[in-house]
């Protein structure tokens, strides 16, 4: 190789699926294939998991870092809610979109909570949040895990558990 390239996330995402999917196949190649096709094929498999620790390792010092912070920022805000937004490493920057309110509805499609955002940051957002999973009494599905472009200026809030 004549260069040091660099991965987008995206690229890095498919390698490490495409490396299980590798490392599937291997295990159901037991007892069916050629001994010495399976050696050469785990053989390969190892020079691309050793051709990933860096990445995997730089993956796992940054997801470290962005727990640090959701942990503080949940600690100075007494959110009882999880922040699972991977993709968000700084709370503390805006949000694209202009949306003012979040609704969050319950997974039985029971009730709807609707509350305003207070302000233009993923912090404020994850405020937002909080306050409808407070109010729609649901202490199960407390893990924030996506916001979905609504009508009017609106969020979808996803939890899960």
């Amino acid at each position: 190789m004549n260069c040091s390239p660099t991965l987008t996330a995206q690229e890095f995402s498919d390698l490490h699926n495409a490396n299980c999917e590798l490392r599937g196949i291997l295990q159901s190649m037991e007892g069916v294939v050629n001994e010495k096709l399976k050696d050469r094929f785990e053989k390969a498999l190892e020079q691309i998991n050793k051709a990933l620790e860096n990445a995997y390792a730089q993956d796992d010092a940054a997801f470290n870092k962005n727990s640090l912070h959701y942990d503080a920022i949940s600690a100075k805000h007494g959110f009882k809610s999880i922040w699972s937004v991977h993709e968000v490493s700084d709370l503390n920057t805006p949000f694209a979109g202009t949306a003012t309110h979040l609704l969050y509805k319950d997974h039985w499609g029971e009730f709807e909570v609707l509350v305003p955002i207070n302000g233009n940051t993923w912090v404020d957002l994850w405020s937002a949040a909080e306050e409808a999973i407070k109010k729609s009494t649901d202490d199960h599905h407390i893990f924030i895990e996506a916001f979905i472009s609504g009508d009017d200026g609106i969020l979808v809030l996803s939890t899960g558990s």
